[in-house]
C-alpha cells in the first residue's frame, strides 16, 4: 500500500509542478506575441483560417473554451479506455502528451517571443494544438487516476477486511492536493525566473522533462488494479457505465452539483484578474509582469491551506466514513460553499457600497483576503467533490473510470460554455474609459453576486436531495 500511496502522491506533484511551468507564463508569453501580430491602434489579430477577429484577451478566452470543448468530446472514449486496457495505461498516457503539450508551447512562445514579425496564423495554430494535446492529457487522468487509487484502498480493505483505507480517502486526497498546490507554487516561481529573463521556453522544456520522468517512474513502480482482470469488451463497458450513472439517482445530484461548483471557480478566475490588473496597475504596473505573477500565486496558495484545514477535519473522528456517506459529504460541502458564497456576496456588497474602489489601501487588501477565500473554498471543494462524485458508484466496479469521466465531461461541456459566453459578450475586453470600464466592473460584481448565492442553494439543494433519496430507499425497504 504505500507504494500506491508514493505513486498517487507523484503524480500529483508532477501535475502540480508542471501546471506552475505554464499556466500564467503561457498567458503572458502568447499574449505578448497576440499584440505583436495585432493592427497598429487596434488591437485585434485575424486569423483566416477560424475566420475570427479577436483581442489579445478574447483569444486567451477562445484557448480555454476550446480546451474545455476538447476535454468533454474526449472524456467518454478515454474513460472507457482506461477500464479496458488498464488504469496505469491511461496515466502513462496522460503524462506522454502532457510532454507533448510542453513542447507545442514551447514553439509556440517562440514564434511569440522572437524579434521577428509575428505570424498570428501560425501562433494561435501552435497554441490550439497546444490545447488539443492537454485536453487528451486532462481527459486521459481525470477518470482513470482516481479510479486506479480508489480501487487500490478497496482492493486492500477486501484483504484486511474492514473498511480503513477507504475511510481515508478524503485524508489522502487532501493530503495529495497539498502537494499539488506546493508544487504548483514553485513551478510558478520558476517559471516567473525564465519569463524575466527571457527564457520561457525552458521552463516549457523543464515541464516536457519532468512529465517524462513521470513516465519512466509510473512504468517502473505503479502497480496495475489487477482485480479485474479486464475481460468486458470497450461496447460492454460503456454501456455497463451508462446504466450505472442513469440508474442511479443520486449521481444526477453529484453532477449537478459538481458542475455548478467548478463553473462558479471558473467565472470567478476569469474576472477577478482584470478587477485587479485596471485597479492597481499604478502600484504593481500597467502590464501583467512579475509582481502580479507572485501575487497571483500567493493567492493561490490560499488552496493549500484550504486542503491543510480539509484534512485536519476529515481526521476528526466524526468525519471517519466521509468516503462512504454521501450525506455527511454534501453537507460538509455546503459549510464550504457559504464560505465561497459568502465571500463573493461580500465583495459585491463591498464594490456598490463603495468601501472597494480604486485606493490602494484598504481596499487592495480586502480584495485579495476575499479572493483568498475563494481560493481556501477551491481548494477544500477538490477534494470533497472527488469523494463525493466516488461515494455512489459500487465498490470495484471496473467501469469506475467511465463513470468518472461522465461526470467530468458534463462538467467541462458547462464550462466551455461558459467561456464562450464571456467570449460573446465582451466583459473581459478592456474597456475604453472611466465610464465603460466601471459598468464592466459593475456587471462583474453583480455576476459574482448572483454565483455566490447560485453556489449557496446549489450545494444545500443537493444535501437535501441526497438525504431525501436515502430516505426514500429506506421506507421502500
Amino acid at each position: 500500500m504505500n507504494r500506491v500511496l508514493l505513486i498517487f502522491l507523484l503524480v500529483e506533484g508532477v501535475i502540480g509542478f508542471t501546471m506552475g511551468l505554464y499556466l500564467y507564463t503561457y498567458i503572458l508569453g502568447i499574449s505578448n506575441g497576440i499584440e505583436k501580430a495585432g493592427a497598429p491602434n487596434i488591437g485585434t489579430v485575424t486569423v483566416a483560417w477560424l475566420g475570427l477577429r479577436l483581442t489579445p484577451i478574447e483569444w486567451g478566452i477562445f484557448a480555454l473554451a476550446w480546451l474545455n470543448a476538447c476535454i468533454a468530446v474526449l472524456e467518454l472514449p478515454t474513460g472507457v479506455v482506461a477500464d479496458k486496457l488498464g488504469r496505469k495505461v491511461a496515466v502513462i498516457a496522460a503524462l506522454v502528451t502532457r510532454a507533448a503539450f510542453f513542447t507545442c508551447l514551447a514553439e509556440a512562445v517562440s514564434v511569440g517571443m522572437g524579434d521577428k514579425d509575428v505570424d498570428a496564423s501560425s501562433l494561435v495554430s501552435w497554441g490550439i494544438v497546444a490545447m488539443s494535446f492537454l485536453a487528451l492529457s486532462a481527459a486521459m487522468k481525470s477518470g482513470s487516476f482516481i479510479a486506479w487509487f480508489r480501487d487500490h484502498l478497496s482492493y486492500h480493505d477486501k484483504i484486511t477486511g474492514g473498511s480503513h483505507y477507504i475511510d481515508r480517502f478524503p485524508i489522502y486526497r487532501a493530503r495529495s492536493r497539498m502537494l499539488f498546490h506546493a508544487m504548483f507554487i514553485l513551478g510558478t516561481s520558476i517559471s516567473v525566473i525564465t519569463y524575466t529573463r527571457d527564457r520561457l521556453h525552458s521552463s516549457f522544456y523543464l515541464g516536457a522533462g519532468v512529465s517524462l520522468l513521470g513516465v519512466v517512474l509510473c512504468m517502473a513502480f505503479m502497480p496495475e488494479n489487477r482485480q479485474y482482470g479486464y475481460r468486458r469488451s470497450f461496447r460492454e463497458l460503456s454501456r455497463r457505465a451508462i446504466k450505472i450513472y442513469f440508474t442511479t439517482r443520486p449521481l444526477w445530484a453529484v453532477t449537478f452539483c459538481s458542475v455548478s461548483v467548478w463553473s462558479v471557480f471558473y467565472v470567478v478566475d476569469a474576472y477577478w484578474l482584470k478587477l485587479f490588473s485596471e485597479h492597481f496597475e499604478s502600484h504593481l504596473g500597467k502590464n501583467i509582469n512579475s509582481q502580479w505573477i507572485f501575487l497571483i500565486a500567493v493567492v493561490t496558495s490560499a488552496s493549500f491551506l484550504g486542503n491543510c484545514i480539509l484534512e485536519r477535519v476529515t481526521c476528526l473522528p466524526r468525519m471517519a466514513h466521509l468516503a462512504t456517506s454521501g450525506i455527511a459529504t454534501s453537507q460538509l460541502l455546503v459549510w464550504i460553499s457559504i464560505m465561497h458564497g459568502g465571500a463573493l456576496l461580500c465583495m459585491a456588497t463591498l464594490w456598490f457600497s463603495g468601501l472597494v474602489g480604486k485606493q490602494y489601501w484598504p481596499h487592495f487588501i480586502i480584495m485579495i483576503i476575499v479572493m483568498s477565500l475563494h481560493k481556501v473554498a477551491d481548494g477544500a471543494s477538490e477534494t470533497t467533490l472527488d469523494t463525493l462524485e466516488n461515494v455512489y458508484i459500487p465498490d470495484n466496479e471496473q467501469s469506475r473510470s467511465t463513470i468518472l469521466s461522465i461526470i467530468s465531461l458534463a462538467r467541462h461541456l458547462v464550462i466551455g460554455l461558459v467561456f464562450g459566453i464571456e467570449l460573446k459578450t465582451g466583459v473581459l475586453q478592456s474597456g475604453v474609459g472611466e465610464a465603460v470600464r466601471d459598468a464592466q466592473h459593475d456587471q462583474i460584481n453583480v455576476l459574482w453576486s448572483i454565483t455566490g448565492a447560485a453556489l449557496i442553494l446549489v450545494s444545500a439543494s443537493t444535501w437535501g436531495s441526497l438525504t431525501r433519496m436515502r430516505k426514500n430507499r429506506q421506507q421502500s425497504e
